[in-house]
């Protein structure tokens, strides 16, 4: 973990030593321009402010991906809650369902509360899928707190393995799935609130 910390570090140092350097040598033609009282000094700005324009997209798009790698890299730093959390779901939904099958994991030891992922898309449609059909077998006389957990549960899984990838579409799809479920369990978060239901 402390090498993705310093490999991260190392990164993002040498962006903004890069960027610092493209900054620099946009200043430098202008002022060489400008010394040199040159006849196309206007266009020499003007190419100089897109550039620079250009540069400030760059900086933004390299923050952006430096902030999901950090937002990653803390929960990659809580791996051994996410191990935890997995074998919970797992071992609640086989407790609900003897036969159903979880795809995406290779090995799980109950015991010592460890998983390895060896597919993350398999192993969030597999609980997701778990989580489901709880939802749907849930009667009346069941909590709403119920309702609120297993969209929190999911929301959580579909936030745990949009880490695993690095293209921004793929990304994008855990994210709305992420929504999704917050925005599914809003309204029962208000009836467990309001009911005083405990969980």
């Amino acid at each position: 973990m402390l090498n993705q910390v310093g490999s991260l570090e190392a990164t993002t140092n040498a962006d903004l030593a890069a960027r610092i350097h493209d900054v620099k040598d946009i200043v430098d033609t202008v002022l060489r321009a400008v010394d040199q009282n040159v006849a196309n000094l206007r266009q020499i700005v003007a190419q100089a402010e897109t550039a620079i324009f250009s540069l400030e997209h760059t900086i933004y798009l390299d923050v952006e991906a430096i902030l999901d790698k950090v937002h990653c890299l803390v929960q990659n730093l809580g791996t051994t809650q996410l191990q935890e959390a997995i074998v919970t779901a797992v071992a609640t939904l086989k407790a609900a369902d003897p036969g159903i099958k979880i795809l995406g994991i290779k090995t799980i030891d109950m015991n010592l509360k460890t998983v390895v992922v060896t597919d993350p898309d398999q192993m969030y449609l597999s609980l997701k899928s778990g989580y489901q059909k709880r939802l749907k077998a849930l009667g009346e006389k069941d909590s709403a707190y119920t309702i609120v957990s297993t969209y929190g549960n999911i929301e959580r899984v579909a936030e745990n393995a949009s880490c695993a990838y690095r293209d921004p579409t793929i990304k994008a799809m855990f994210l709305k799935e992420e929504f999704t479920y917050q925005m599914l369990a809003k309204p029962w978060k208000t009836v467990s609130v309001v009911m005083g239901v405990n969980p």
